[in-house]
């Protein structure tokens, strides 16, 4: 159990780009998050973090970045 907020992505496709929700700091980008699979986490510059699992790839040349909001940062699960 987590404390996050889990999005439906049922007809998503397996291909589709995924885009950073907020500005912040990359503060893990990786292949191999446990249960998680691919996973990215961004510490947003107002505070919150936001956290992707399930992804099928992942852009870890990110990690440690400042990013924009609508930065391409990997590919969704589906």
């Amino acid at each position: 159990m987590h404390s996050g907020i889990d999005i439906d992505t049922t007809g998503v496709s397996r291909k589709q780009p995924l885009i950073a929700a907020c500005a912040g700091i990359v503060s893990a980008a990786n292949d191999e998050g446990g249960d998680c699979g691919g996973f990215i986490k961004i510490d947003c510059n107002n505070g919150d973090a936001v956290g992707y699992c399930h992804l099928t790839l992942v852009n870890e040349n990110i990690n440690g970045l400042q990013i924009p909001k609508g930065f391409p940062i990997g590919v969704s699960g589906g």
